[in-house]
Formats: C-alpha cells, structure tokens, sequence
C-alpha cells in the first residue's frame, strides 16, 4: 500500500495517532519515562523544530534511536512526520 501524505498535515489529525501507537507508551503525562513528554503540543513542537524529534525516530547518528523497544517507525509514519515538521507543525 503506498504512502499518501495529505498536503497540509495537522497534529491532532495526522501526527497524535503515530504518537499515540508508538510513543506514548514512555513519553507521556501517564507513563513519563524519561522526561520527554510528546503528548502536548507545545512540548512536541519544541522537540520538531529543534531536530531531535526527526532525529530519534529516523535513527539519526547522533541521536538516540526510538521507539526504544528495538522497532522503528514506518517510513510513511516517518515522512508523515517529517511533512509536518516542513509545513510548520500545524496544530
């Protein structure tokens, strides 16, 4: 099945449901494991637009690699994401 990406990509719509599957688990108000909370928007826009957020879940060097458990996020999770850090984190 191929990859389509919407135009305009929103949080709410198109970004908590990855988070929400893949992150949440660790890096929740919840769940806080590490101190990196991804479920608000302000917090996770912070970590999009610094680079860390594209960097851990496309294994960057330099970057620790998540989700921590060993998988990797789709490449159509990954460009999804990286669509809507480009487009300017549209909430």
């Amino acid at each position: 099945m191929p990859c389509v990406i919407a135009d305009n990509v929103f949080y709410s719509k198109d970004i908590v449901p990855i988070l929400q599957n893949n992150c949440y688990r660790c890096h929740s108000a919840a769940s806080d494991v590490a101190g990196i909370l991804l479920d608000n928007y302000s917090a996770l826009k912070f970590y999009a637009e610094n680079g860390f957020l594209f960097g851990t879940i496309s294994h960057l060097s330099g970057y620790r690699p998540m989700p921590d458990d060993g998988g990797k996020l789709s490449d159509c999770n990954i460009a999804i994401i990286k669509k809507w850090i480009d487009t300017g984190t549209l909430q």
